[in-house]
């Protein structure tokens, strides 16, 4: 996805100076090659018996605002997305869709799942210790990851 933004941006002309035309092609690169890298590895863990020892879980950091901005993009929200993979999770979206109708501070999608609520279920299914210490009170299991 990354790749698409940025490939789009240089094309676009969003990115203008060769330099830092430059600089978004070798962010592709870096990128591509984690990619790769993750999934390289992550192919091998059934042939190493290891399949079950390994969740990846990622989150973004910010999410995206829905209004189109001056420049034609769009500025860093507040909802986003997290992705898990690995042979204890279960298939499937996991909270609700958030409405473009219902907006909140100031243009931004309303989370529908708090992110400790993730966490919590890594902890305590993964993990297989009490996420509440660590998180300060007990958060919902999600059902995405069997038992520990």
């Amino acid at each position: 996805m990354r790749r698409q933004f940025l490939d789009r941006g240089i094309e676009a002309g969003y990115i203008q100076s060769r330099k830092a035309q430059r600089i978004a092609r070798r962010a592709i690169g870096h990128t591509d090659q984690c990619v790769q890298l993750i999934v390289v590895r992550f192919r091998q863990c059934p042939a190493q018996g290891k399949a079950d020892d390994v969740l990846v879980l990622t989150w973004s950091e910010f999410g995206r605002r829905v209004q189109e901005n001056a420049n034609g993009g769009t500025d860093h929200g507040s909802a986003s997305v997290m992705f898990a993979l690995g042979s204890g999770v279960k298939q499937g979206f996991y909270g609700d869709q958030p409405s473009l109708s219902q907006l909140v501070d100031n243009g931004n999608l309303a989370f529908t799942t708090d992110f400790r609520s993730v966490y919590a279920t890594v902890i305590d299914k993964w993990l297989g210790i009490p996420s509440a210490p660590l998180l300060g009170k007990q958060w919902p299991d999600l059902g995405f990851i069997g038992a520990a």
